[in-house]
């Protein structure tokens, strides 16, 4: 399947963008080792909520607990925005990122994409896209967050073999290529208008539970914790998420527990 290559300059970017302070501002790079590493060096020199970071190419690329994020050129949504949240808007702006996300794929195409707990979107049970909130604080309060978002557009699996029986992309589903500028903008106001309502005190834990495919699923999560980084295991079925993002597990003898963070797989 051909990939065109659409420009993300700062200027079609803006163009039409309906968001208020999210993307107001816009650094657009041909290529560059991370949107993630730009945007942190931006919000500690004072950079604006609402800053984006967008490249065409990265080449130091990473997901979820430190991941390579294959990258290639032109096929993909990378960017990464600056916020300065407060504290307790966290579990909730976790839950508005994937959020986001797929609402701006199902507006834009047509698909109905789901999200796998925490915050991983997917379609038929594929990896669409994947998201980090990575937070810097200091005595207690954030000082900033940074979102990095990397969602598949006209990417082929086919050619990673890799990755190929675990990802997709919205070219890959619809059978054809999509514009990525219409998708990006999409996904710019649609994380601004759920970004709002965290700052207003709104929950948005009943929409996210109503998107998580993770749920009433049989799961295995594990996870890292302590000095040795020792692998930590829960199995059973996920039967609910709370405000604060944690994930319940029903184990087989009926009790039941919470994990707030992990790599899930199904069983």
């Amino acid at each position: 399947m051909s990939e065109p290559r659409e420009e993300l300059s700062a200027e079609e970017i803006r163009q039409g963008l309906k968001s208020s302070f999210i993307g107001a501002q816009v650094h657009a790079y041909a290529k560059t080792s991370s949107t993630m590493d730009r945007a942190v060096e931006a919000a500690r020199a004072g950079a604006p909520e609402g800053a984006l970071f967008v490249a065409d190419e990265q080449t130091a690329g990473r997901g979820r607990f430190g991941r390579a994020w294959v990258s290639p050129p032109g096929s993909q949504i990378m960017i990464s925005l600056v916020l300065r949240p407060k504290s307790e808007w966290l579990h909730q702006l976790n839950m508005a990122v994937p959020m986001a996300v797929a609402r701006a794929v199902e507006r834009t195409t047509g698909l109905k994409p789901m999200i796998k707990w925490p915050n991983d979107v997917q379609l038929g049970g594929k990896k669409m896209a994947g998201l980090l909130v990575d937070v810097t604080g200091r005595d207690g309060q954030t000082e900033f967050a940074i979102i990095g978002i990397g969602l598949n557009v006209n990417f082929d699996p086919a050619k990673h073999p890799e990755i190929a029986a675990m990802a997709t992309s919205i070219s890959e589903e619809l059978g054809r290529p999509a514009a990525r500028l219409p998708i990006l903008r999409a996904l710019l106001e649609e994380f601004e208008s759920l970004y709002e309502r965290v700052k207003r005190g709104e929950r948005l834990t009943q929409e996210y539970r109503a998107k998580l495919a993770t749920l009433g699923q049989r799961v295995r999560v594990t996870w890292a914790t302590g000095t040795a980084q020792e692998a930590k295991l829960e199995e059973g079925t996920a039967v609910d998420v709370d405000d604060a993002g944690a994930l319940t597990i029903r184990r087989e003898d009926g009790t039941k527990t919470q994990v707030v963070a992990g790599e899930v797989s199904l069983r």
